[in-house]
């Protein structure tokens, strides 16, 4: 059987390189690095820079509510993004039925 030192320190050796190995890792290089990002509107083709302005947008225009669905429904973070998936379904169906 090996010393428990000796495996730790192998172990430990592994890490270190796999950190390494994400050294280089980093945005698209095709992506420009201060290009805004772009949020799509649920239910039409508008999209803003932030999520305030498109949240507010589908309030307004489409009578959706995120802010206050997801905090009605309790939502955590991946509540959230299964509840703007279930939304894109929804509104893809009817868009092409």
């Amino acid at each position: 059987m090996e010393d428990p030192e000796t495996v730790d320190r192998e172990f430990n050796d592994e890490e270190e390189d796999q950190d390494e190995d994400w050294g280089d890792w980093g945005a698209d290089d095709n992506e420009e690095e201060d290009s805004d990002p772009d949020f799509l509107c649920l239910f039409c083709d508008s999209k803003y820079s932030s999520c305030d302005a498109l949240f507010e947008h589908c309030s307004s225009i489409h009578h959706f509510d995120f802010l206050s669905t997801r905090e009605t429904l309790s939502l955590d973070f991946y509540g959230s993004f299964k509840l703007i998936n279930f939304v894109r379904s929804r509104v893809s169906f009817h868009f092409f039925s």
